[in-house]
């Protein structure tokens, strides 16, 4: 990202931009060559400075972004003209983790059908490493993944491999579910976080809590 000197200048920014790795969102197909050539070249038509890479509970579709893309010059210069390079350098992309809370949303709009959790945006900044990311932050958040009433919750750490395996249960256990789609899917669409948590956790750890 280039280095800005005018501190007044409006700019515009697009903050939640999904990914073909947002399960719960995947309109953008398997084709990441596609959507990456989508990406910019409408970022730069519309003068976009700034992007939010969203994806649901895990940072997944940013991490591919970064590591395959961005940090590849040979991928993008087969993608884009050198003149189109250099203004997506001037873009600034920042990880959007998309998260739903155990609050409900409490409406009879039939498009919460299958989402009446508030969603809850945490936007880290880009100087952050994608490795810290989700060692120091998405693994150190809980999710709820079996409760019974009068008996306490039992918790896992929020990774992938938990989002399917309490999608595997709701599946086995709920005929409904086994026609929504993947284990990933059932379980991201049924995760929940508490963001008190995430606040504590950003808070406490000072790789975190300055850039926020």
């Amino acid at each position: 990202m280039e280095n800005l000197k005018k501190g007044s200048q409006w700019r515009k920014w697009d903050l939640h931009v999904h990914t073909p790795a947002s399960v719960l969102e995947s309109q953008y197909g398997s084709d990441w060559d596609r959507y990456v050539v989508e990406l910019f070249k409408r970022a730069i038509a519309n003068d976009i400075a700034a992007i939010g890479i969203t994806d649901y509970y895990l940072p997944t579709g940013y991490r591919k972004l970064k590591k395959e893309y961005l940090e590849q010059p040979q991928k993008m210069a087969q993608l884009f003209s050198p003149d189109e390079l250099i203004k997506i350098n001037c873009i600034a992309i920042f990880p959007n983790i998309e998260f739903r809370l155990s609050k409900l949303i409490i409406d009879k709009q039939p498009e919460l059908k299958w989402n009446r959790k508030v969603n809850f945006h945490v936007i880290l900044s880009n100087e952050v490493d994608i490795d810290c990311i989700d060692s120091e932050f998405i693994s150190q958040i809980q999710i709820i993944f079996d409760a019974s009433i009068g008996g306490a919750a039992e918790k896992r750490p929020l990774s992938q491999f938990s989002l399917e395996c309490l999608g595997n249960k709701l599946i086995s256990e709920h005929e409904p579910f086994a026609q929504a789609g993947s284990p990933l899917f059932v379980g991201m669409l049924n995760a929940s976080v508490d963001e008190n948590e995430i606040i504590e956790i950003l808070s406490s750890n000072s790789l975190f809590a300055k850039n926020i």
